[in-house]
Parts: structure tokens; sequence; C-alpha cells
């Protein structure tokens, strides 16, 4: 009976000392929040700041009786889908974050929670949600509707390539493009300046850049010198490597952005983002390249040359050659035709064939056959020949039919010679272009006829 009654004293002292403490100490904690539905929003000020834009929006409610400015910074190009937390440092601009010294409602500094922006692609509205905390009192803010933004989006416009290379071993071109701004010094082996710069691996089998849409490596990161010196490849063709952490502890330099990356510098500070999104398109233009990333994170450009050790050899130049054509009847049934290349005022190539009478040359292969003259044969190409009579106690040189200038066949009166068995094929470019290709050597000439 005796410890029936020492229960109960307990229970009553639970009891007693629960009424006495109260909740009320934890009654705004635990309150829910109000409820805050915005109506109007507004773009009231927009700048770069360290690389970053600052934007200032103004929301009020259907009422007026409330409002709420918000300051956030965000890296990404165009304002979509992000999640705001306060900066810990109340006034200063850093990716993903609002700031507190900006961010009120009702006047108070709004000092804690996640703030979410969302973009609706098919209606042009954006959503904003989620809890404010002012220290006095929390609200669950919501609000959808357009803005408009006061600054053009627009990319990093990179003016100048601070090197060029090929790494055989990776299959891989690594270009730096930089802004104005940034350097390389040679003596701290470091980039210096304020601004940005992007260094990125292209795949390429030979060294030689080629126009192409480059897509992010679908292969594993190296996450480790030793990997990276076993030539493992990181690039497959058409692709080029994303950029990822490294360990280089072997080589005294800690983690390292390897692959490829956009780096902001501002102050001192050094600042990389990974590119592992979007497609890398490169473009040849002439002389000149044109290089652009476009995702909802990250836009660059370039447009200028490319170093020549990284570029495809130009293209030779053409030579502006003109032709005579000069037709003899050989007999009944056979033409014999002969067209004159020429390279300004110098003989370039002579080049003969035989056809059926009254035919013009048609554009084919013509091989190089002996006596076609002699034995009435057709569709073809008369051989050159360079007989020097002195060999059989003559006097005199022999020479004739198909043959093409060279200044080093000295022995032949700077000409080389067709022989037989040989083919030369004709193209008709145009109605007053035509191409002889012999080999290698090729002639495309302007047409004309002599009578």
């Amino acid at each position: 009976m005796k410890l029936k009654y020492i229960f109960i004293a307990a229970a009553a002292l639970v009891l007693g000392s629960c009424e006495k403490s109260a909740i009320s100490p934890l009654e705004n904690r635990y309150d829910p929040p109000q409820d805050l539905t915005l109506t109007k929003g507004e773009v009231t000020s927009q700048s770069q700041e360290k690389g970053y834009k600052k934007t200032v929006i103004s929301f009020e409610t259907a009422s007026g009786d409330a409002a709420m400015v918000m300051s956030v910074a965000y890296k990404s190009f165009f304002f979509k889908d992000a999640a705001f937390m306060a900066n810990e440092k109340a006034d200063v601009v850093e990716k993903g974050t609002y700031i507190p010294a900006e961010t009120l409602i009702n006047g108070k500094n709004v000092i804690q929670g996640t703030l979410n922006f969302s973009f609706d692609a098919a209606t042009g509205e954006y959503s904003l949600a989620g809890i404010a905390d002012t220290g006095e009192k929390k609200y669950k803010v919501s609000w959808t509707g357009r803005l408009t933004f006061l600054l053009e989006d627009k990319p990093v416009a990179f003016t100048k390539v601070l090197s060029g290379s090929f790494n055989p071993q990776n299959k891989a071109i690594n270009l730096v493009l930089a802004t104005d701004g940034v350097a390389f010094d040679f003596m701290t082996w470091s980039y210096t300046g304020d601004g940005s710069y992007a260094s990125i691996d292209l795949y390429s089998e030979d060294g030689i850049m080629t126009t192409a849409s480059y897509k992010p490596s679908t292969l594993p990161e190296v996450t480790d010198i030793d990997a990276l010196q076993s030539g493992k490849i990181v690039t497959n063709k058409g692709e080029y490597s994303s950029g990822y952490l490294i360990d280089a502890s072997a080589w005294n330099m800690g983690l390292q952005n390897w692959g490829s990356n956009l780096f902001t510098l501002s102050g001192g500070a050094t600042e990389a983002e990974h590119i592992k999104d979007g497609n890398i398109t490169v473009i040849q233009k002439g002389e000149s390249w044109s290089i652009e990333l476009k995702t909802d994170e990250m836009w660059f450009t370039y447009e200028g040359e490319l170093p020549a050790a990284i570029c495809p050899a130009p293209e030779p130049e053409e030579k502006a050659y003109e032709v005579s054509e000069a037709v003899t009847p050989v007999s009944e049934i056979l033409a014999y035709h002969q067209f004159y290349v020429m390279d300004g005022d110098k003989l370039a190539a002579v080049f003969e064939f035989t056809t059926p009478a009254g035919q013009e040359v048609k554009a084919g292969e013509y091989v190089s056959t002996e006596n076609a003259i002699q034995n009435n044969t057709a569709n073809v190409l008369c051989n050159g020949y360079y007989i020097d009579a002195s060999v059989w106690g003559g006097q005199g040189i022999f020479e004739g039919g198909s043959k093409v200038a060279n200044p080093l066949a000295t022995a032949t009166g700077g000409f080389d010679y067709i022989g037989a068995g040989e083919t030369v094929t004709v193209s008709y470019m145009s109605t007053r272009t035509i191409q002889f290709q012999w080999g290698e050597k090729v002639f495309s000439c302007d047409f004309k006829s002599v009578e």
C-alpha cells in the first residue's frame, strides 16, 4: 500500500513540474509559418559582381499591406531553376545565395531559410516558394508570375588563345581560351589577372582540329595521376573530356581540376566550374574558327584563329591555267586532239588524244598508248616520248606526245613524258573549264578553242 502512495506522489510531482515549466518559450519557434502570398514581382536592379549576376526583385501582396525584397546572386547565364540559401556573411555576393542585408519582408531582414525559384518554359512564368525566417517570424512564401530582366544574357566572349597543343597519349587537343584581362605567368606557372579562361580537351586522332559538335565524355573519370600515366584515354571520338578533380599528390600538387573547365579569376582568387553538360561546337570559317558552348549554367564563345600546329594544312592555291585545243583530222575514222596548257606565257603541259572522227574529247580516263595514230586507235592518250638521236650516232632530239613541265627534268628538256600504260583523267568543271589529272598533278584550265 505504501508503494502505491509513493507512485501517486511521484506522478503528481511530474505533472506539477510540467505545468510550471509550460511551453510558452517554444511557441514562437514551433508556430506554423505565416502564409505570404505575393501577387506582383518586378526586377528592380541587376548588376554583374565578381563574375556573378546580382538581381534584386521586389514583391507585393494583393492588398499592398505586405512586401518582400529579395536580392540573389547566381552564376548561371540564364535565371531558371535555382534554390537560394542565406549567405552567412550577410552582405557578400556569392553564388546560389540571397543576401540577408538586402533581402527583407516588411522591412525585416530574412536571415535564414531556403527560397526556390522555378521556371515553366510552357507558360514563360517563374514561381517562388519556400520558408523565409526574419528571426521574429517565419513566412511561407509563394508567388507565380513573369519577370523582365534588365541585363541582357550574353556569353563569356573569349578574345584570345593562350595555348593550343596535342596530347597523343590521351588523343586530345587542349585549348586554353581567355578574355582580355587574363594572362599566363611563366615565372609562377599560373594564370593571372581578372576575367575568365576555359581549358578544354577535345578528341583528335591526329592532333588536327576539325569542324564538329563535341559531346561530354562517356568514359569514367580518372581520379589519380597513376591512372592517368598508365595511358588511359579520357576522350572518345566526337567527345570532349568532362571536367573533374584529380588527386595529384604524387606530384605534390594536391587536388587539381582536370579535363575541361571554366575558370573565373577575381582579386587573386580562382573559381573553377567543371564542364560536364552541353555540346562544344567547333566550326572552321576559312582561316578563322568559331567555338561555342551554351547551356543553362554556362555560355562561352570564341571567334578567331587557332595555333597553326593544330589546324589543318591550308588547301593549295589553285593556279589559273589556260588551255587551247587544236584538232587535226587523221583519217575518215580518226581525229587527233592537242591540248596546250599554259601557265602565263610558259608551257605547263601538253595532252594529246585520239577520238573517232567528228567527236570531242569526253570526260573519262584515257590510257597512254604507243602508235595510236598509226594504228587508228581511238579514245586513248598519245604517249609522250623523248629521243636523243646522238645515242644512235645521229643528231637532234625527237620528242612529242603528252608531257608535263618539270624544271628538274634537265635530261629530258624540262619535261616529264607520260609513258605507255599511264592514265590521264579528263573532267569538265563547266562549259568553260576543263581539268586534266595525271597522278598527283592537276591542271584546272579555262578552256579556249583554237581555229
